[in-house]
């Protein structure tokens, strides 16, 4: 039996996942060609603020680093 892999969402304003949800908001400075929004991000019961990083720069998959402790998120498409 195959496990199925958690699906992760970005869309206008929204990073979606198993218990995770981000609302974006403005855009923030970011280094190099990272992406970074203000953010409210609900994970579990834990909600953290601050600012939202997406780095795209590796084209196999993309990281997302949630606000306050910067944990990176890798994410890579299905095959």
């Amino acid at each position: 039996a195959s496990v199925a892999k958690p699906e992760f969402e970005i869309r206008r304003g929204i990073v979606e996942g198993p218990d995770l949800l981000c609302i974006l908001g403005a855009p923030n400075e970011a280094a190099g060609g990272d992406e970074a929004y203000e953010a409210k991000c609900t994970q579990g019961k834990k909600v953290h603020l601050g600012v939202l990083t997406i780095d795209r720069s590796d084209p196999g998959h993309i990281k997302i680093g949630l606000p306050e402790n910067q944990d990176w998120i890798a994410l890579y498409r299905c095959r």
